[in-house]
């Protein structure tokens, strides 16, 4: 159900507080692609958007206290960056730094909203600051 405050809503950016920015800034840009689109100090921090090239975005904010590792009381575990092709994306992301906590992995699933088959390959990589990062390639378009 479409909620009339939102129904022209649009996912901006996620943000991430980052240790270095500048090693975070080349993990994104070098590992999974992404553009820097602005940068920007406000209150003595140091801020980086990075631009996906099918939209959508990821906020890098240098933290003054470093990041810290996610644990599993979080409320984000981890967020997709989609792809054409998973394999290419995650070489890249490991070539650039990125640890890979999940290998590629081939899913037949089943939409249980439409009831039809899902089917993705994703492999999950760890960014710089312990960050969860998925890489999703749709099979079936």
């Amino acid at each position: 159900m479409m909620n009339d405050r939102t129904s022209d809503a649009a996912l901006h950016h996620i943000s991430l507080r980052v240790a270095d920015i500048e090693r975070s800034i080349a993990f994104y840009r070098d590992g999974l692609g992404l553009t820097l689109g602005s940068a920007f100090e406000l209150r003595g921090r140091r801020f980086a958007l990075m631009v996906a090239p099918r939209g959508g975005r990821v906020e890098l904010i240098e933290s003054v206290a470093g990041a810290r590792r996610p644990s599993e009381r979080d409320v984000l575990w981890h967020f997709a960056l989609e792809t054409d092709d998973a394999q290419a994306a995650l070489s890249a992301a490991v070539t650039a730094g990125g640890e890979v906590t999940v290998p590629l992995t081939a899913l037949d699933l089943i939409d249980e909203v439409t009831d039809r088959p899902f089917r993705v390959r994703v492999a999950f990589v760890r960014g710089p600051d312990a960050e969860e990062v998925e890489l999703i390639e749709e099979l079936d378009g």
